[in-house]
């Protein structure tokens, strides 16, 4: 009876030992796995600001000089020539019966005489034709001044050789820059080009 209780504690022990031995064979088995690591991120590239685009200004009516002979072009062909000249100021234009004052105190008469002569047929000219700046801002039309300088310029057309020419008056502050723009608003030709010339008839 011993013998037998003795023989089943060494196969229990047998038994024992051979799990223990199973458990730590298969332990190595078990790689331990490494935490995974982010990849490194790069740093974003800065972006260039981008390159401001500069808008040219606009370069207005070419300016030419009081007496200079301006050759005006209309279809890419000389169409006439125009010349500013003789300007003058003036508080009043006196007259015997009547006298031409200005509308607005202390303003004054600014008169220039506009001469054409044609290098096509069918060239028109017109007071309408011009405008007068002062110190940029567009001031009124022109006047006909009863007793300003004369001939008065009126409208009409020439044939090619043919020349006219005739003064036109405008009133205006009596300080600042005094541009008289030629337009061809009135000429019942197509845009020419250059479509218009302005004269400095009064530095500022």
């Amino acid at each position: 009876m011993i013998r037998r209780i003795a023989l089943a504690l060494l196969a229990m022990l047998s038994v024992g030992a051979c799990s223990f031995q199973t458990v730590s064979t298969l332990a190595p088995l078990i790689t331990p796995v490494a935490p995974t690591q982010a990849a490194p991120t790069e740093a974003p590239t800065p972006t260039e600001a981008p390159t401001p685009v500069v808008t040219a200004a606009p370069t207005g009516p070419a300016i030419r000089q009081v007496g200079e002979v301006v050759t005006v072009s209309q279809g890419g062909k000389d169409w006439a020539k125009i010349t500013i000249s003789d300007v003058s100021t003036a508080p009043s234009y006196p007259g015997k019966g009547f006298s031409d004052v200005p509308q607005i105190a202390g303003d004054v008469y600014i008169a220039a005489k506009v001469s054409y002569e044609a290098l096509a047929d069918g060239v028109t000219y017109n007071p309408y034709d011009w405008q007068v700046f002062v110190d940029g801002k567009k001031d009124i039309m022109f006047l006909m001044a009863a007793e300003g300088p004369k001939p008065d310029l009126f409208a009409g057309k020439l044939a090619a050789g043919q020349k006219t020419s005739g003064y036109v008056v405008w009133e205006v502050p009596p300080t600042g820059e005094v541009q008289l723009i030629y337009t061809g608003a009135n000429t019942g030709q197509p845009v020419m080009t250059p479509p218009v010339f302005a004269v400095i008839i009064r530095p500022s």
